[in-house]
């Protein structure tokens, strides 16, 4: 079987080449070619290009909390499943998070964020996951510009291509295997007549022992990825996604991004296009699988054949499930933790299946005689 992993050129590792060599060219043509293929997509926007998306969400909120207009604020209204790095952020940011509420296809519910919305709130942030982004959200950024005047912010990790409504103040990247492959690296967008205005932010330049510990992290996944990939875990006990942001290069910081972190976001940016239709073929296979199988079912949202990830409801022993998706070689992303506790989840059934458009998922998710020798598979088929 041929691992599934997040990361893209495991079929291939001599698609990494052409890639690499780009590391050769000045760091400074590379951020120009970054922001300029960010702004081509948010065209009233200043990009500035940051560590990580986790450290995007960080920087803004140190930015706005030092407005003198803003100095009795500190709540940040955010989504009530989320990846908990959110929830660091806004932590460390010595800002409170309030979670509102999301439905079943994790889109935000408008009558709860007005309930939230007090003199208290600095920011509301919103999250379209698992390609969950249609009118709901413009109308609930809408109701937040009529009810406040706190700053909206929409953290396009797993969407970079989406534009969001026209009452956002700042947009959150992500270039760390989400809608593209990468090595950490991230932007804060700002709205650009507020930028200039008020809203200034300069990263930390990185030192070269830095920009090596970058690239040395790179060797590292690449190393790990060829000699013993991931897959999805046969404990007996569930972990959910949870992050500590505390180690190396997952830390919350106001440095800037890497020049490998360049090189590859350049590279995913160029390639948003393509990733889509394949994406939408991979999804029409793996659709296929879950209909005939019925071990999952798909949380069907709006942009869901697009999407990086594809959500689905688990449908009996999540464990059983985890170790059909393992022996396909395909890694799952687990449930978001609930509250900073890697052992609670407020949806505990819902994982999704990472769709990597560096992969044929027609020839991975095939449903032949050879996959019903998992004795797990035979008793629910």
């Amino acid at each position: 079987m041929i691992p599934v992993s997040l990361y893209a050129f495991y079929f291939h590792p001599l698609k990494l080449l052409p890639i690499l060599l780009r590391y050769f060219l000045p760091k400074n043509l590379l951020l120009r070619k970054v922001t300029l293929k960010i702004e081509e997509i948010y065209e009233n926007f200043d990009v500035i290009l940051v560590a990580s998306g986790r450290s995007a969400i960080y920087d803004f909120l140190n930015c706005i909390i030092k407005l003198k207009k803003f100095k009795n604020r500190n709540e940040v209204l955010i989504p009530d499943y989320i990846c908990n790095v959110v929830d660091r952020a806004v932590i460390k940011s010595n800002l409170i998070p309030v979670k509102y509420k999301t439905d079943e296809y994790f889109r935000p519910m408008k009558e709860d964020i007005y309930t939230k919305i007090s003199e208290k709130t600095l920011a509301v942030i919103f999250a379209p996951i698992f390609g969950s982004y249609d009118d709901t959200f413009v109308q609930a950024a809408e109701l937040c510009a009529r009810t406040t005047d706190a700053f909206i912010v929409f953290d396009n990790a797993q969407c970079i291509s989406c534009k969001p409504p026209k009452e956002t103040d700042a947009i959150i990247l992500s270039f760390n295997n989400k809608d593209i492959w990468g090595v950490m690296g991230g932007a804060l967008l700002i709205k650009r007549e507020k930028s200039r205005a008020y809203l200034k932010f300069n990263p930390e330049k990185l030192s070269f022992h830095e920009e090596f510990r970058y690239l040395l992290e790179f060797f590292k996944i690449l190393y790990k990825i060829l000699i013993s990939p991931l897959s999805a875990s046969r404990s007996n006990r569930l972990y959910f996604e949870h992050s500590t942001c505390s180690r190396f290069p997952y830390m919350l910081n106001k440095k800037a991004i890497s020049k490998i972190s360049l090189v590859f976001a350049l590279h995913g940016l160029n390639e948003l296009q393509n990733y889509k239709i394949k994406r939408e073929k991979n999804y029409k296979a793996f659709k296929e699988w879950c209909e005939i199988l019925k071990i999952v079912k798909i949380i069907e949202t709006k942009n869901v054949s697009t999407a990086p990830f594809i959500p689905v409801r688990v449908i009996g022993d999540i464990r059983n499930v985890l170790l059909t998706f393992n022996e396909l070689g395909v890694q799952v992303k687990m449930p978001y933790a609930l509250d900073d506790d890697p052992e609670s989840s407020a949806r505990r059934d819902v994982i999704a299946i990472p769709n990597n458009p560096n992969f044929d998922y027609t020839k991975i998710f095939r449903v032949i005689p050879e996959l019903y020798q998992y004795s797990h598979i035979k008793k629910r088929v």
